[in-house]
């Protein structure tokens, strides 16, 4: 949900600036307000098969920073389905009265018949 750009009050607030074959960047427009900085989405064959999303969000005031990088791996399901086969979130934030804090997590994801739940 974080990386949802499609919410009403952001859909003209990211520009599409780059589309190199089945990789299509959302990045926030200057002078817009909003805490994703940028969206890349790779696809497969199509557009109707997402392969992974990665984003970058920001948050800061005076008191604190606060970065969050996604990734989600994806892979194809039953019919139109998709799974999960990965993901990694890592975190930076600082307190302005405070020392830097950095978290990371990943995950590989998997189904015990190859995938094809």
């Amino acid at each position: 949900s974080d990386l949802d750009i499609s919410k009403p009050g952001l859909q003209a607030s990211y520009a599409v600036t780059g589309r190199a074959g089945e990789v299509r960047l959302y990045q926030l427009k200057p002078g817009e307000k909003a805490d994703l900085q940028w969206l890349k989405i790779r696809f497969g064959t199509d557009t109707t098969q997402i392969l992974s999303l990665e984003g970058l969000l920001k948050r800061s005031n005076y008191l604190y920073t606060f970065e969050k990088h996604l990734q989600m791996q994806l892979k194809p399901g039953r019919g139109n389905g998709t799974l999960l086969s990965g993901y990694r979130i890592t975190t930076k934030q600082k307190l302005i009265l405070g020392s830097e804090e950095n978290l990371r997590v990943s995950g590989r994801v998997a189904t015990s018949d190859g995938g094809r739940k």
